[in-house]
């Protein structure tokens, strides 16, 4: 895998951060929003116990936004008896693409290259045959030989696992990625842009699938 440069690590999370551009900028934060992603509008979900800080957003795990239906009835069978990976969400949405109507959006903001680090060991871990599934059923969505090695600690990997999954289930979905710069004191966007290039190269992922156009990135500066 390529040597990715080391920045300063940033005292602030990513979430900590984008509570901020949700209550001081939100109108700013739903525009760049919607550009990246060629969107027409965004909503948040409200938590059923909000954030004082930020009362429309707070952090979801696993797929806890979800009703009760097909998708989260398979994702409660799959992991029966093993246990489901340790998913966290800054923020979950809804984002309106093109006319096909209003998709989730899942939010990943991130202020620290280490959560983008992909560190592929020689050989696979030992896996449950529940992760072992999860992981394979992932790298088919997205056209990756099943013997790339894709590490299952890694919280990306286990984002784009969950994309995966989601839209085999029939869920319209997409994935945000939000990587907040500041050349002062944190990683930069050549930083975050390297970060992204040698996690989808030590995880073949190519950009020509279409799962990969279900997957989103945007740089917001620190404030």
């Amino acid at each position: 895998m390529p040597t990715v440069k080391t920045a300063k690590r940033p005292t602030v999370t990513g979430h900590e951060m984008l509570c901020r551009y949700v209550t001081d900028k939100p109108r700013q934060l739903k525009t760049k929003i919607c550009k990246a992603m060629n969107a027409g509008g965004v909503v948040w979900r409200h938590a059923s116990k909000p954030n004082i800080d930020s009362p429309e957003i707070c952090t979801w795990d696993g797929l806890s936004f979800l009703g009760n239906g097909k998708a989260k009835s398979a994702w409660e069978m799959l992991w029966k008896g093993s246990n489901a990976p340790a998913l966290r969400w800054d923020a979950i949405g809804r984002v309106q693409i093109g006319n096909v109507g209003w998709n989730w959006l899942l939010v990943s903001a991130m202020t620290h290259l280490d959560l983008m680090s992909v560190a592929t060991p020689k050989r696979q871990s030992n896996l449950t045959p529940a992760m072992a599934t999860y992981l394979s059923d992932a790298k088919r969505k997205y056209k990756v030989d099943d013997n790339v090695i894709w590490p299952a600690k890694s919280s990306y990997v286990q984002q784009l696992a969950a994309l995966a999954f989601l839209r085999n289930h029939g869920v319209c979905v997409e994935l945000l990625n939000i990587y907040m710069f500041d050349a002062d004191n944190g990683p930069s966007k050549h930083d975050w842009q390297s970060a992204i290039d040698s996690s989808h190269q030590a995880l073949a992922i190519s950009d020509y699938t279409a799962l990969r156009r279900r997957m989103h990135q945007l740089f917001l500066p620190v404030i």
